[in-house]
């Protein structure tokens, strides 16, 4: 199943997203941060809203990344409880960390966002 946002619901003609694009969607919310082209004006705008989308669409990245590092820690300290090989623990232990770097980097963004 796709997640659609609102900007993707708002014209039924859109071509769909390709797989990658989608994945990325998922996982990650730099797509939802404006790009520095154009004047004053339309970069002022195009914050504006990458604000509203922050506050909309954050907390949903929050609670994923919430989600995988409780279901890594859980796996984590099953690990540890059979004595588990070392590369097990590695291979569980990368992906905890970059979720919680990933959740510190939304949980900034929100918290920052909430003061506009």
């Amino acid at each position: 199943m796709h997640e659609v946002s609102a900007d993707a619901a708002a014209s039924p003609s859109q071509p769909a997203l390709p797989s990658r694009t989608v994945w990325l969607r998922y996982w990650t919310f730099g797509w939802l941060l404006p790009s520095s082209g154009g004047d004053l004006y339309a970069r002022a705008a195009a914050q504006r809203g990458a604000h509203v989308r922050l506050k909309r669409w954050l907390p949903v990245y929050l609670q994923r990344y919430a989600t995988m590092i409780a279901a890594l820690l859980g796996l984590l300290a099953l690990e540890r409880g059979a004595h588990a090989h070392a590369v097990l623990v590695a291979v569980t232990a990368l992906p905890l960390s970059l979720f919680i770097g990933a959740w510190i980097c939304a949980a900034s963004f929100w918290a920052a966002s909430q003061f506009e």
